[in-house]
């Protein structure tokens, strides 16, 4: 029934939410896992428990998990290489369970429900954009060209997309984006697709441009009053703006980012497929790097398939230490409860395909190595123009309080891509608020008005608040809110609600506007007034 529907990107990807069963399974995962409330106040007893290396081995493990392949051990020691015969994990009670079953049942109804919900939106919310865009056209027609500004944001994702939304309505403003893809990703959920790649169509869609232009193609020189753009089919051009928001992102190695060739929603499809073959056919996975990509990652695979062997390597100690410890501690506990293989503390000298050396010269081995580290700011076309006295020593923009580049005011930059002296984290939460403010300071430039700081009169204090989600598979994870940290079933209910608002929201769709306007509103309120922030420097 699915196949036979029309071509409409609007009902293929709406009756998809109602259908599909999988993108749930987090939701109805936590209605019958046990889940733990803490409050974090960075003053734990057990902060100096973090920087002991934690390593699961054949000593230790009570399911005979021996570690990775490690070129020059003794024959004790290590695991064995991956053609060599090795005790499996023991399989998690849960897949014995008819768990799934009810679960996915459950999923089901909600998402039916969730979507008819957007559906009564919608019938006051859509005409009412229509006729919004409709009052645009009829002002615009009486304004002369001099007074219409161009407003180029460059990057199509969370803060693009946010700033793009903020300023589509006005009639004096003629808003361009520019994305060398012609889709955006849900990117803080894309890690689950290294194990079931048919979750695609629930965390991208097309860019949903209507209010505003879209150019599909890739900046490669940024200068003071335009952009060139190299288009799909080798053309270079030149377009002209009054305002730039810089929306770049970084990028992580692949396929975490999309490559040269993702420029359509079928190629991005046809990677995930490949990607997810690969590690379905590999009997021992490496994962390097601690933060909360590689951690979501190792957990991802250990969870989809408890009988590999999964490796993380890290060159620090506890796992996501940006995080308060509470949520370190649970994900460490989480990882030796699976028979994940946590090697701390070693630098890493240089890695491969299929192994990694650390600075003291050992080896580990795996069928496949992932890295996740090392996050490359998307600064090319800046560097290569008028703009590049404003890059940093990692190639980042560097901007002040008022989200300008450094040095020019009708410049402005957002998320992963720039660097802004509060120093706050690089997610996708503080990304999206990034580019709302920039857009609003672009708009109040056009306007001659005051500026606003950022984040002071975004969130109304001087520091914006600690807002994430660390997911453990499909069942666990972690979830904070400054000084509140709740672990287990809890985390994954918010994990899959944020993802499946967020998705539409970024899309256009009412529901997910209205939910998030709420929400932002809420989490301000509580960070200013009950749930203030950590002291900076706090654990």
């Amino acid at each position: 029934l699915y196949s036979t529907l029309p071509s409409s990107n609007q009902v293929h990807f709406v009756f998809y939410d109602i259908v599909s069963t999988a993108a749930m399974m987090r939701l109805v995962g936590a209605l019958c896992a046990s889940c733990g409330i803490y409050y974090d106040d960075g003053s734990s007893s057990n902060k100096k428990s973090g920087s002991k290396s934690v390593v699961t081995s054949q000593k230790d493990s009570s399911n005979d998990f021996t570690g990775p392949s490690k070129r020059g051990s003794s024959p004790g020691e290590g695991r064995s290489s991956p053609s060599g015969q090795v005790a499996q994990p023991a399989r998690p009670a849960e897949d014995r369970s008819c768990r799934p079953c009810i679960l996915s049942s459950i999923e089901t109804v909600l998402g039916f429900v969730l979507t008819c919900v957007d559906y009564l939106f919608g019938i006051v919310y859509y005409p009412h954009v229509a006729l919004r865009r409709c009052w645009k056209s009829l002002r615009r027609s009486f304004l002369t060209s001099d007074q219409i500004k161009t407003v180029v944001i460059v990057g199509g994702n969370f803060s693009g997309l946010s700033a793009a939304h903020e300023l589509e309505c006005y009639h004096d403003l003629n808003v361009i984006l520019i994305d060398k893809r012609e889709y955006y990703e849900y990117v803080p959920g894309i890690l689950r697709l290294f194990c079931n790649p048919n979750l695609f169509r629930s965390l991208a869609r097309p860019i949903p441009y209507g209010g505003f232009d879209f150019v599909l193609g890739t900046v490669t020189k940024v200068d003071d009053d335009h952009v060139d753009v190299l288009r799909p089919s080798g053309e270079v051009g030149q377009i002209s703006f009054d305002y730039l928001i810089l929306a770049t992102g970084a990028d992580y190695r692949q396929p975490i980012t999309p490559g040269q060739g993702d420029v359509t929603l079928a190629q991005r499809a046809e990677t995930w497929q490949r990607e997810a073959s690969k590690v379905k056919n590999a009997d021992s996975v490496l994962v390097l790097g601690g933060g909360a990509v590689g951690t979501e990652l190792a957990a991802e695979i250990a969870c989809h398939y408890p009988r590999k062997r999964v490796t993380l390597i890290d060159g620090s100690s506890p796992l996501v230490k940006s995080f308060p410890h509470t949520t370190s501690m649970h994900v460490e506990r989480w990882f030796e409860e699976k028979g994940i293989c946590l090697i701390q503390d070693k630098r890493l000298e240089r890695w491969t395909e299929t192994s990694c050396t650390t600075k003291d010269g050992e080896v580990y081995e795996a069928d496949v190595v992932y890295v996740c580290m090392g996050m490359k700011c998307n600064s090319q076309a800046v560097a290569s123009g008028k703009l590049a006295d404003s890059l940093g020593s990692r190639q980042e923009v560097k901007v002040n309080e008022y989200l300008q580049v450094e040095g020019r005011k009708n410049v402005f930059a957002a998320g992963d891509v720039m660097s802004h002296p509060s120093g706050e984290l690089k997610q996708a939460y503080y990304a999206e608020m990034n580019g709302a403010a920039a857009a609003e300071n672009v708009l109040r430039s056009v306007r001659g008005e005051h500026l606003l700081l950022y984040p002071d009169d975004i969130a109304g204090a001087p520091v914006m608040p600690l807002v994430y989600v660390v997911s453990l598979g499909r069942y666990d994870g972690s979830m904070g809110f400054n000084k509140i940290v709740l672990n287990g079933g809890v985390a994954c209910l918010m994990k899959w609600f944020i993802e499946w608002t967020k998705v539409r929201q970024m899309a256009g769709q009412p529901i997910g506007i209205f939910i998030w306007t709420l929400a932002d509103s809420i989490t301000f309120f509580l960070s200013r007034t009950c749930v203030k922030p950590m002291a900076k420097g706090s654990d």
